[in-house]
């Protein structure tokens, strides 16, 4: 009985046209013909400023250049965190594999194996992309990296070198962009 009445109210208000579904119902305040003339001169100003090569804008409590557009950091980072974690938990697994002998903990050294190799050329690729980056910024650096150093300093030293190879880039890539 009280659904009747609700689609009896709903149908008499649909017929009346006070009632819209929301199917029926558009948006439009996002057309470029509903924006005033001067948003679309603001817009098109801020569109050229930014297109212009060497143009970068920056909050007003910035005191450091932007990152010029580089999350190749973020990689050694990774390595160098998940690198001496994966070295702990392999020699585990290896104890627990020395013990049990099982197909499981074969199956663990395998994975961990696989992730320990491919943070160990994650490193180097990751130094070298993001050198190339701060090397040819449009904005100017205090630092700029030498990437055949870098790459060669993390490809062909050991693990425990690696680890401070990144360190030592990381550490100067803050001093000179503000982040890692």
């Amino acid at each position: 009985m009280a659904s009747e009445s609700s689609n009896s109210n709903s149908t008499a208000f649909a017929e009346r046209g006070e009632w819209e579904s929301p199917q029926d119902s558009t948006d439009t305040s996002n057309d470029s013909e509903s924006q005033s003339p001067s948003a679309n001169a603001a817009n098109t100003r801020d569109e050229t400023l930014n297109s212009q090569p060497g143009v970068t804008q920056q909050s007003p409590g910035q005191d450091f250049p932007p990152d010029p557009i580089s999350g190749w950091w973020k990689g050694a980072l990774a390595g160098l965190i998940g690198g001496p974690i994966l070295f702990v938990v392999f020699f585990g697994i290896t104890y627990l594999h020395f013990m049990f002998q099982n197909q499981i903990t074969t199956g663990l050294l395998v994975i961990t194996s696989v992730l320990m190799v491919f943070l160990r050329l994650l490193i180097p690729y990751s130094l070298y992309k993001d050198a190339k980056l701060l090397t040819n910024a449009p904005v100017p650096l205090r630092w700029r990296p030498n990437r055949a150093l870098y790459l060669l300093g993390a490809l062909f030293v050991p693990p425990p070198f690696e680890y401070m190879t990144s360190t030592m880039y990381l550490y100067r890539r803050h001093k000179a962009v503000g982040r890692p």
